[in-house]
């Protein structure tokens, strides 16, 4: 989870100069809280979740959430992003279930493409954990929606 947080830090514009100036801190205490072989500093839960929101903030959303990734696989957890804001309008649970069904669809094809030669490579195992994962936010988008219905 360090090397996760270091890299996305590393990835906002400006980079550990940058980010560590929006947390109000020098790039050198930033760079020693995010190493693991550092044991005077740390990262504490709330610089952490600042540093989220700022690559956020600037579309580096998927930096962000491998680090939230990291931090809760250990613990057998995931994390997933929920949909903004309401529901769409004249959204309908049967047309959530079809385009639910259009990405299992393409789940599917994703596997017999992977499973084609054998064996997954890196990009395929990559493209059918996207497939999964956005499979559970469209869920998660649903259950959205069934808290609407009366």
């Amino acid at each position: 989870m360090h090397d996760a947080l270091y890299v996305a830090a590393r990835a906002y514009p400006g980079g550990l100069n940058a980010i560590g100036a929006r947390l109000g801190m020098s790039p050198n205490v930033l760079r020693n809280k995010l190493r693991r072989e550092i044991d005077t500093h740390h990262v504490t839960v709330e610089e952490a979740h600042l540093m989220c929101e700022f690559l956020d903030d600037v579309g580096l959303s998927e930096q962000a959430e491998r680090f939230v990734q990291a931090f809760l696989s250990p613990l057998g957890m995931v994390a997933m992003r929920l949909p903004d804001g309401s529901p769409e309008p004249g959204s309908t649970l049967l047309m959530e279930q079809l385009r639910l069904s259009k990405l299992n669809g393409q789940f599917a094809a994703d596997i017999e493409v992977a499973l084609a030669d054998g064996r997954i490579t890196q990009r395929e195992r990559e493209q059918l954990q996207h497939d999964v994962q956005q499979q559970i936010e469209h869920l998660a988008g649903v259950m959205q929606i069934l808290q609407v219905v009366a």
